[in-house]
């Protein structure tokens, strides 16, 4: 939707003519693929461009890639981030799919439709996997930072004799047109290459919202997921809500509005967060209390000694005596 917004259309008509509304954006809502093709042909339709999906995957960063592009960016390895792309797949749509297939040392990462998405919209099937392969080709060479892409074939359906320089800026001339499939092809040992900003800890937070979004995990809940956020982004200061909202790839005032449908807000759970790690290092002897208040984000060991008292109605030094001698 941005990149429709910077070629001069218009937000509010383009959600009010493809029946989207604005809150799915805000929400991070699966959007039906009805309206998602209905989007992306008023789109083609108004900019005149047939390579629009092509375009968009050609130039996006990472982080425009919404949850999923956080998820592949704390893989630790590209097998990994592939396995990741085909578990979440549905948050891109839901008729679209990423499967790995291995023959010997070359390894092909087919983009499929399903046959109903293809017989119902196929103008956005191939828009959303030219988009979706174009993507996956740039990130590969980014995420690398050793470039190891030169041996990759791409293989698309179409035949792509109108704007045929769009194809050739972005892929190379590693292209080939008119095949039976759309996919990448590449040596395998490509797999094991090293994703360098990967965070496993992060990855499980956000493997868990994902779910979450899908349905997959009925236990689950979005303060929980805030909260193991928080936790991660816990340093010498203590996170900001915006932060937190950044990292799960959503806005300050959605995160606020789903916590409160929990009946919980975020100081609750930062002030949750903190009581408990604190109780964890204070019995930790290896910690002086000012380290264990710089590492909670207190600037002074004496405020964190108050806050702590509030909590367990003992100072930081009697806990501890109590609970060592124990």
């Amino acid at each position: 939707m941005l990149a429709a917004c910077e070629r001069g259309l218009n937000f509010t008509a383009l959600c009010h003519e493809s029946g989207i509304t604005f809150d799915s954006f805000e929400d991070q809502s699966r959007i039906p693929a009805a309206k998602v093709s209905a989007l992306l042909d008023i789109i083609v339709s108004k900019t005149g461009d047939s390579t629009f999906g092509l375009r968009i995957g050609g130039s996006a960063k990472i982080a425009a890639a919404g949850l999923i592009g956080n998820i592949v960016s704390n893989c630790k390895d590209f097998e990994a981030a592939i396995i990741q792309m085909g578990k979440f797949s549905n948050l891109v749509a839901d008729g679209i799919s990423f499967r790995l297939h291995k023959n010997g040392n070359v390894c092909e990462l087919k983009v499929e439709a399903t046959k109903v998405w293809k017989m119902d919209y196929p103008h956005a099937c191939k828009q959303l996997i030219e988009m979706l392969i174009a993507f996956v080709y740039q990130e590969i060479k980014l995420l690398s930072s050793m470039n190891p892409i030169s041996n990759v074939q791409i293989n698309l359906e179409g035949e792509g004799k109108s704007n045929a320089e769009a194809y050739t800026n972005i892929f190379q001339g590693k292209l080939k047109l008119g095949q039976r499939v759309n996919s990448l092809v590449f040596s395998k040992t490509f797999l094991k290459t090293p994703i360098h900003s990967g965070n496993y800890d992060t990855l499980l937070t956000l493997e868990r919202y994902a779910r979450l979004l899908l349905g997959e995990d009925q236990s689950a809940k979005f303060s929980h997921v805030v909260r193991r956020v928080i936790i991660n982004l816990l340093t010498a200061a203590s996170p900001r809500i915006d932060e937190v909202a950044s990292s799960l790839n959503m806005s300050q005032r959605t995160l606020q509005r789903r916590l409160n449908e929990e009946n919980v807000t975020y100081s609750m759970l930062l002030d949750g967060v903190k009581q408990d790690l604190a109780k964890r290092y204070v019995n930790d002897k290896s910690l002086s209390l000012s380290q264990i208040a710089f590492m909670l984000g207190y600037a002074e060991q004496s405020v964190f000694s108050r806050r702590f008292k509030k909590w367990t109605g003992k100072s930081p030094f009697v806990f501890r005596s109590m609970n060592n001698s124990n």
